[in-house]
Order: C-alpha cells, then sequence, then structure tokens
C-alpha cells in the first residue's frame, strides 16, 4: 500500500463503517472503490469522504455498500469486478467474514457474465442508432431524432455502469454528459453547451424523447448527421471503456495463474516428499512400519491429485477465458475495436 492510499485509507475508515478499500488503475488513473456495511446508501459522511479526496484529484472514487456490490457482482456489472480483482484489496475490516470479495475460482464466470451483461445492453443503443438510420434514409425527421436521443441514453448508461458501477436514471443527454465527466472527459465532452451550435444539439435532442410523442417537432437533416456523428463517437467511447476493462480482468486472471504455475511444482514436488519420507534426505523422518509408510505414501498421492486437478481447473478458466474473448471480438454489435 503507497502513502497516499494509506493516508486516505486511514482519513476514511475513521469516519464510517468501512469493510473493504479497494485501489486499481484505470486509464492513467487510480480509482478507488469504499464499500461499507450499512444496510442503505451511505450519504451522512459522503461530503466528509469527498474533502479528504479533494486533496489527491488523480484519484477518483466510488463509495457503495457491501450489500450492493455483491449484488452487482452477481449481476455481471464489470466496474465491481474489475475494481474487486484479487490484487486491488487495500484494506479489509475486521469484522468482514471473507478476506476478499472475489476469489480466483469467481473471475472466470463472472467475466462471462460481465461480458453478456454489457453486450445486451450496448446492443440496445445500437439498434436505436440502426433505426435513427432508417428513418433518417425515408425522410421521417422526427422519428429520427427520437431514435437517436434513446441510441445516446442507452449507450450513456452502459457507459456509467462501466466506469461508475451505477447508471443515471435520467432522460436529459446533457445530464448523463455531467455525471460521467470526471470519469471519462472525452464522454463528457460530446457536446460543447458553451458553443452555440452544440447547445442548440444538445436541446434539440433533449426535446426529441417528449415532443415527437406529444407535440410538434422540427429538426433539419443536417443537424441530424451531426448527431449521428455524436452518437457514433459515443458509442466507441463506450465500447473502449468495456474493452479497456475487460481486458484488465482477463490480464488479471492471467497473471494469477502464471503465478500460481510458479509456485506450483507437483512432480518435482513429490518425488522430494518421496525421497524425504523413506529417509533418503529431507525435512521429514522415516516411518516406523510398513502400513504407516503406506499410509503416508497414499496420503501425499492425494494431496498430489487435488494440486494437480486445481492447476488444471485454472487452465481450463483461462482456455475458456481466451475463447470468450475471441467471441468477444467477433460480436457484430460492438463495432469499434482498438488498434
Amino acid at each position: 500500500m503507497n502513502t497516499e492510499i494509506s493516508y486516505i485509507v486511514h482519513k476514511v475508515v475513521a469516519i464510517m463503517d468501512v469493510t473493504y478499500v479497494y485501489a486499481f488503475p484505470i486509464a492513467g488513473q487510480t480509482g478507488v472503490l469504499i464499500l461499507t456495511a450499512a444496510p442503505n446508501r451511505p450519504n451522512k459522511n459522503l461530503p466528509s469522504v469527498s474533502d479528504i479526496f479533494a486533496q489527491y484529484p488523480e484519484y477518483r472514487y466510488r463509495v457503495y455498500t457491501e450489500h450492493t456490490a455483491r449484488t452487482q457482482l452477481e449481476q455481471g456489472n464489470l466496474f465491481f469486478l474489475h475494481a474487486c480483482m484479487p490484487g486491488h484489496l487495500q484494506y479489509c475490516g475486521p469484522d468482514t467474514q471473507a478476506p476478499e470479495l472475489l476469489s480466483a475460482a469467481q473471475l472466470h464466470p463472472l467475466l462471462s457474465k460481465a461480458r453478456s451483461c454489457f453486450e445486451h445492453n450496448y446492443d440496445k443503443a445500437v439498434s436505436f442508432s440502426r433505426g435513427a438510420q432508417f428513418f433518417l434514409e425515408a425522410g421521417q425527421m422526427p422519428p429520427t431524432a427520437f431514435m437517436l436521443h434513446q441510441a445516446f441514453e442507452l449507450a450513456y448508461r452502459a457507459a456509467e455502469c462501466l466506469v461508475m458501477g451505477r447508471e443515471k436514471v435520467c432522460h436529459r443527454i446533457g445530464t448523463h454528459q455531467q455525471y460521467i465527466l470526471a470519469h471519462v472527459p472525452q464522454l463528457g465532452q460530446v457536446f460543447a453547451p458553451e458553443k452555440e451550435p452544440d447547445a442548440t444539439l444538445l436541446h434539440l435532442i433533449d426535446r426529441a424523447y417528449h415532443e415527437v410523442r406529444y407535440g410538434a417537432y422540427e429538426i433539419r437533416p443536417e443537424q441530424l448527421t451531426v448527431l449521428q456523428a455524436k452518437l457514433d463517437k459515443v458509442l466507441a467511447l463506450t465500447e473502449k471503456q468495456f474493452l479497456l476493462r475487460y481486458y484488465a480482468c482477463k490480464k488479471g486472471l492471467e497473471d494469477m495463474v502464471q503465478r500460481q504455475a510458479q509456485d506450483c511444482r507437483p512432480l518435482p514436488e513429490l518425488a522430494e516428499r518421496f525421497r524425504a519420507l523413506l529417509g533418503t534426505g529431507g525435512e521429514l523422518a522415516p516411518v516406523g512400519n510398513e502400513e504407516d509408510l503406506r499410509q503416508a505414501i497414499h496420503g501425499m498421492i492425494k494431496n498430489y491429485f487435488a494440486e494437480v486437478q486445481g492447476a488444471m481447473q485454472l487452465l481450463d478458466s483461462l482456455i475458456a477465458l481466451y475463447g470468450e474473448v475471441d467471441k468477444t471480438v467477433d460480436n457484430p454489435g460492438l463495432r469499434y475495436m482498438p488498434a
């Protein structure tokens, strides 16, 4: 634990009932996830937590209850999966039931669920984008604007779950921009409200949600073309955020497998144990009789196969993970891939 994280943990634990603190690198910044034991969303001390982090602007923090984190992990929320990777833990409260929220064995199935969860939400945004293109080609401007609005909103909400753990339930695109700005500045600056052309577009796209259905609404084709280009940017940035975290989790799983492979030497160690058991050198003393020797050998072989089984399970998870990464790359809904 570095000095800054140690200071942050010390200060936060002093004012909140904290169960876990995780710190994780992401896109040149450091994310911090604070989990509390409170049954409801912890609001009382959030201003004090904000004051602590104001001294460290390079850190991006989120505060949730432990119950929320566990629920979101089960539902495939990639933000929590990435944040709670083994190795990111900085603090564990004295009364916690487990030293970490995640074990290595849980990573593969949860990562698979996280991929499916993101694809489901992202593909809905892509579908509305395609619907907008259909109406635009048919010359129907108001339905095009409505479809674009829905695509913007769904894309932002998918991105918010990825980078902040919770989506903003709101229909105003400008509000979504402000909500995500500190965590992903590019997504918070797609529209520049201080510039008149962007302010006009933002006003038009926000009006589309209600007025296309319930009132008169007008928008020009060239304005829709600009909006479609901005939507393409939001979709690309959202997918980039997903891939960034997905591959970080994949890399974390690979590293764990490599470390365990280095630590696990079943065959050489079994031979060394036999030599020790038979009194040919080693730490163990020879056993007293043939039956004791038989039982000792049986126990060592049993332990050996348990170690091999554990190594094979990790290997199976890694092989399956590579296959799922390939599925992600081949998914036609994911249109933007990093260079």
